[in-house]
């Protein structure tokens, strides 16, 4: 017997706002003339905190990455432990039409730690590497 995966609903958006290095706000197209704006969790990674020396400059990297307006896709996997938020991975693709993956951009580039969700939060390194 096998144990079902839980597969991600896919939405396109667009970014309202930045709040953190792995939070932020979109305006989601959930088909139908169906409209709302969700609080997103970044799936698979944590970034430093605001009050942290180093959680301005994540919150501002996600922002030059994704500015207010930006279109992205929600791959959306459950509602996050800590309030309303969802998580969910997050793709956007640049003006010459490649696709990426933000949350495995944000881990490479030393703006965010991978983390699963379980046990203890880590930080990534700052100053980064």
């Amino acid at each position: 017997m096998s144990v079902p995966v839980p597969a991600p609903f896919l939405y396109n958006g667009q970014v309202i706002d930045v709040h953190d290095g792995d939070s932020l706000r979109v305006y989601v197209d959930r088909g139908m003339r169906d409209y709302s704006v969700w609080p997103i969790r970044l799936l698979g990674c944590n970034a430093r905190e605001l009050s942290m020396p180093g959680g301005p400059e994540a919150r501002d990297e996600l922002m030059r990455r994704l500015p207010p307006g930006s279109a992205v896709v929600l791959a959306t996997v459950k509602p996050d432990k800590y309030g309303e938020r969802k998580d969910a991975a997050v793709y956007y693709a640049t003006p010459d039409g490649v696709v990426h993956d933000l949350v495995a951009e944000l881990i490479a580039n030393g703006w965010a730690a991978p983390w699963d969700g379980n046990g203890t939060q880590p930080v990534p390194e700052w100053p980064r590497p």
